[in-house]
């Protein structure tokens, strides 16, 4: 004799199969009901460190940490390279000037080489021998700055280097050398249709420099909002839109930090998800499809 959930079975599918667009209706509109609940009244809060309890001993540390040195946490490294320190140096002030003007995404900017402090004070960081040999540098190159500061012009340029040519010694012609050739390289290369450009500093200096030569380094702090699965995402499109601006030829242009990274390895967790997801979804699809037709 049939069970009662047998015949339990029975009414139900037959009720299914004779109201099967009503029932499919009636599912559709509590799916969709569903899912407006749950955009109105469910969100992401991406704070890994939200996941522990305020009261933990650790996690109060950490937030006294925080608060204490808030300029060292949560951080982006924007990092300005190239081969002459000029153009390198320009491009990072031009850039700190422009990510200083959206305070709504980047809460502060730090460019160690940009603060009048270090422009003012940057000698006293050098060690007595390194700053020994540039002082010794900067005499020898004196005349020559001397010079171009009141003929600042490729004219008055190349009328020192005659003056040179024409009375100095021996000697002294033999310290020009490295200027010269420096020069011929540039000039050659841009005959030979590639863009060269001359640093001044490493005309002027040897191996001693104030700065790590081709490198700038700019610390941001970006606005974060927790309620997006990469929270740091519109400050670090924008750090790129505003860096793009100033690359060229010349001057390379690089994200890093604690942040930028976290943003990175979000964005292939996202993908591969995406990618598995379409994957199940085709392939049970598909076992449906020849399980039950």
């Amino acid at each position: 004799m049939p069970t009662i959930q047998n015949r339990l079975l029975q009414l139900v599918s037959r009720l299914v199969f004779n109201h099967a667009w009503f029932i499919i209706a009636v599912f559709t509109l509590l799916a969709v009901l569903g899912a407006l609940y749950t955009i109105q009244n469910l969100g992401v809060n991406s704070d890994t460190s939200a996941m522990f309890d305020e009261r933990l001993s650790f996690r109060q540390i950490r937030e006294s940490y925080k608060n204490t040195f808030p300029q060292s946490e949560d951080n982006i490294v924007v990092v300005v390279s190239g081969t002459v320190a000029e153009l390198v140096n320009s491009a990072a002030d031009s850039i700190a000037a422009e990510l200083r003007k959206r305070p709504d995404l980047f809460e502060t900017v730090f460019q160690p080489t940009g603060e009048p402090f270090m422009k003012q004070n940057q000698l006293l960081y050098l060690d007595t021998a390194d700053l020994t040999t540039l002082t010794a540098n900067l005499v020898k190159a004196k005349p020559m700055m001397s010079f171009l500061s009141d003929h600042y012009s490729l004219k008055g340029l190349f009328s020192f280097l005659g003056l040179m040519v024409r009375y100095s010694s021996v000697d002294q012609l033999e310290g020009m050398v490295p200027v010269f050739q420096k020069m011929d390289t540039v000039l050659m290369g841009t005959l030979n249709g590639h863009q060269q450009v001359m640093s001044w500093q490493n005309l002027t200096s040897s191996e001693v420099s104030l700065t790590p030569m081709g490198y700038s380094f700019i610390q941001v702090k970006p606005v974060l909002d927790f309620e997006k699965i990469r929270p740091a995402k519109t400050a670090i499109q924008e750090a790129q839109s505003i860096a793009q601006q100033y690359e060229d030829i010349n001057v390379k242009v690089r994200l890093t930090g604690k942040k930028a990274m976290t943003y990175e390895e979000m964005g292939s967790v996202m993908d591969g998800a995406i990618q598995a997801s379409i994957l199940a979804l085709i392939m049970v699809s598909l076992v449906l499809w020849i399980g039950l037709r």
